[in-house]
């Protein structure tokens, strides 16, 4: 299953909730663990 679609739609959600500038942002869903628990999974500019 490709899942790049919903994660793009959960990008889209939190940019505009910390009002991101449109079209320059960036980020990636994590599975949980470390990786998400360190605040990794998404990015702001």
């Amino acid at each position: 299953m490709n899942t790049h679609s919903f994660e793009r739609e959960v990008i889209d959600f939190f940019a505009h909730l910390f009002n991101a500038q449109e079209n320059n942002y960036w980020g990636y869903i994590t599975n949980g663990g470390s990786e998400g628990r360190d605040g990794k999974g998404y990015t702001f500019n």
